[in-house]
């Protein structure tokens, strides 16, 4: 895959084009630990969908344990859909 880290044009900033301010401070379309959060789109789509749906989880846990403490909300929800998301691919396997 070719890195869009050297690239003189961010592919994602627009503030500049958009505003036609040659000064306007530029922003990324997503933050992340990581330079090239921006580089695959359709990884970084999965991601957000991966993260909504596991605060989804974290918030049923909750009501149902209020007891827990946020770490073991998200450690729970974590493993709930790595499993999910291992039965998925397992179960595609075997239809094909």
């Amino acid at each position: 895959m070719m890195s869009f880290t050297g690239l003189e044009m961010n592919m994602c900033a627009t503030r500049k084009r958009i505003t036609n301010d040659t000064n306007a401070k530029e922003v990324p379309c997503f933050i992340a630990g990581e330079v090239q959060v921006d580089e695959n789109i359709a990884l970084t789509s999965l991601h957000t969908l991966f993260s909504g749906d596991h605060n989804r989880v974290a918030r049923a846990l909750k009501r149902i344990n209020p007891q827990w403490d946020s770490e073991m909300l998200y450690q729970e929800s974590r493993n709930i859909l790595g499993a999910y998301t291992q039965e998925q691919r397992v179960s595609h396997r075997n239809r094909a």
